[in-house]
């Protein structure tokens, strides 16, 4: 079931393997909630978080019109794939209203598939990016 994204939800989840250690904090989930993002619970349990962050928010850039993606998963949760994608495409969708760019990140071949699945584009690869020094593939989508 896909519902708005609560603080709780952050603190709840299970990263899969790829993202454990990521930031999930109190601080860091009511920043999410402040800007809005989408739950997919299971059983009563958050297992996939995602949204879409301005990055004027936390001035990252000095210009507004550009979101940064992200979305934190659960492993094990394959059976819940489509629905999790299908909410996935219709917020980036919607979000492209009012970014006219989003940009997303990711360390692993799964992510890739996904963003790509999602019709953003690989634009290059950031070297020691994410919060365990990996590097990342960047991708973006346009309207």
């Amino acid at each position: 079931m896909i519902v708005p994204f609560e603080p709780w939800h952050l603190v709840a989840i299970t990263p899969q393997p790829h993202q454990i250690g990521s930031i999930r904090t109190e601080q860091h989930a009511g920043n999410i909630a402040s800007v809005g993002a989408f739950t997919c619970l299971h059983n009563g349990q958050p297992v996939a978080i995602g949204g879409i962050v301005p990055a004027e928010k936390y001035g990252l850039v000095f210009d507004s019109g550009i979101g940064y993606a992200w979305m934190m998963i659960s492993a094990g949760i394959t059976h819940l794939w489509p629905e999790i994608f299908k909410a996935t495409r219709r917020e980036l969708h919607r979000a492209l209203a009012n970014y006219h760019r989003i940009e997303a990140s990711t360390t692993f071949p799964e992510g890739e598939r996904m963003l790509a699945m999602l019709g953003m584009r690989c634009e290059g690869h950031l070297k020691k990016f994410n919060h365990r020094g990996e590097d990342s593939s960047l991708w973006a989508i346009t309207r």
